[in-house]
């Protein structure tokens, strides 16, 4: 997650120093509205001027009906805000309060409430899971019992698990139960979660993993996995307005996000029902997940009845193989530490980033599959106004290239074996890639035949062979072929 910070002298028109901040000082909005109203591209290009965004104009870039956000700064929360609408009726306006789903920022929740209970002795991180599973057996691909996973390693995502994620249930349908989930069974949707490589010798994310952890938990707390962390997390750390809890929409009142397209449609029914709770379930707030990553910073910094031990926390960040700790990305050394996840299930999208040592970070949450790439222009927003050791764009040197060579890459492109096409235009000074799923991408040229995009950095090649007639593209680690005009 670390990029290269850029001369300090390109965001002097955009950054405010930092301070020891109070609630009664003006600092405090100075810096909300400078986050608010510079948000920064991935790419920036040398010698060229920096045009920020506002969060609106990139809420409406990328379809998202609504954002949520927390600010942390000296250790706590600074500011929360909220912009727009829960859903695209927009005929409310979205407030601090209005849940989203956290996605996989769910299996960061979970972990902490597995290391409580290593706290309190009742399991060991590397002892194998399977000495603890009375109810249920975690086996090998060949049907064997497993006797090396350990709870470590499945929160590290090192166990060699199946199943890298969910895809969800829609709303009328049966939902399975934990232990189909688990074997695979009808109606589950997800193969049988086994041990399908060697634990502990590299990252592999596996929801999986966290579904093991969900009947872990079950089986060593004697309550539900919804009850337990409640009384032991959630709870514990003031997250007030949210839940484990299997159902949508929670009938207290409290209002909720609903999800929305690419193309900034609605979800069906608000979205998708995710019966992993562990791996997918939680639904929170902004404010909420700070106040967790505030209970780390404090537990990192001994204070008293901290959520958990200092020993405990500063093992949680500790990173292993693939920069993973215990629950959560680990990234940096000494004081630019920090720890991140992110968090995507259909029509929604979260991330949160905390420096603990720093008493710095940031959530955010947006009802919209596009809102991956306006939380990554927020956090770069927040990297430079609150002044992070990292996130800053990354500069790549500008190629000036003339519509008619422009022109020549312009055109629908198959990408093979998926099947789907790529439209690729002009749009005056650079190219723009328009998917199926109604996203597009602005490339700017950094040579004659390779672009970047603005918006998260991937990188676009053309080449060409002239004895076969052919122009072919490689994106996101795809190849595609330009078809005639002829071709459908």
């Amino acid at each position: 997650m670390n990029e290269r910070m850029i001369p300090l002298a390109l965001f002097l028109s955009c950054v405010v120093s930092t301070t020891a901040l109070a609630e009664n000082k003006p600092d405090k909005t100075q810096h909300q509205k400078k986050l608010e109203n510079h948000l920064l591209p991935a790419i920036i290009f040398a010698d060229q001027p920096i045009h920020p965004w506002s969060i609106q104009q990139r809420m409406s870039r990328y379809r998202v009906p609504g954002v949520s956000i927390a600010l942390i700064n000296d250790g706590t929360v600074e500011w929360v805000n909220s912009y727009g609408s829960p859903s695209a009726k927009g005929d409310q306006a979205l407030t601090p309060s209005a849940r989203f789903q956290a996605a996989s920022i769910s299996k960061w929740v979970t972990a902490i409430g597995a290391l409580k209970l290593v706290e309190q002795k009742s399991l060991k991180l590397e002892q194998s899971v399977n000495t603890y599973l009375k109810n249920w057996t975690l086996r090998n691909a060949d049907g064997s019992a497993n006797s090396d996973v350990t709870l470590k390693q499945l929160l590290s995502h090192q166990g060699g698990v199946s199943v890298r994620s969910f895809a969800g249930y829609a709303v009328d349908s049966t939902l399975p139960s934990a232990r189909q989930i688990l074997e695979g069974r009808a109606p589950a949707n997800s193969a049988p979660i086994r041990v399908i490589h060697e634990p502990g010798i590299e990252y592999r994310y596996s929801g999986g993993g966290y579904q093991v952890t969900q009947q872990l938990i079950e089986e060593i707390s004697g309550q539900s996995f919804a009850r337990y962390m409640q009384e032991n997390v959630l709870h514990a750390a003031n997250m007030r307005h949210s839940s484990y809890q299997l159902s949508l929409q929670p009938q207290d009142g409290l209002p909720v996000a609903c999800g929305h397209e690419f193309n900034g449609a609605p979800v069906p029914d608000c979205g998708r029902i995710y019966p992993e709770l562990a791996a997918a379930w939680l639904w929170s707030t902004p404010s909420d997940l700070a106040n967790l990553a505030i209970a780390l910073i404090d537990s990192v910094k001994r204070k008293p009845n901290a959520l958990l031990s200092s020993e405990m926390a500063r093992a949680h960040l500790t990173p292993a193989i693939g920069n993973m700790g215990l629950g959560a990305g680990v990234h940096g050394e000494g004081q630019a530490l920090h720890f991140d996840h992110s968090g995507w299930t259909h029509g929604f999208r979260s991330y949160l980033v905390v420096y603990p040592y720093l008493g710095k970070g940031i959530v955010v949450m947006a009802n919209a599959n596009g809102g991956h790439e306006l939380i990554s222009e927020v956090v770069r927003a927040a990297a430079a106004t609150y002044q992070w050791p990292d996130f800053a764009p990354k500069e790549r040197p500008l190629a000036r290239l003339n519509t008619e060579q422009l022109d020549q890459f312009a055109g629908t492109y198959r990408v093979q074996p998926h099947g789907f096409n790529l439209q690729i235009s002009r749009v005056a000074d650079h190219l723009q890639v328009n998917t199926p799923r109604g996203s597009h991408y602005n490339y700017f040229p950094v040579s004659t035949n390779r672009f970047v995009a603005i918006e998260d950095g991937s990188e676009l090649h053309f080449s060409s062979d002239r004895e076969a007639g052919t122009q072919t593209l490689t994106i996101w680690q795809m190849n595609a072929v330009r078809l005639s005009e002829h071709e459908p």
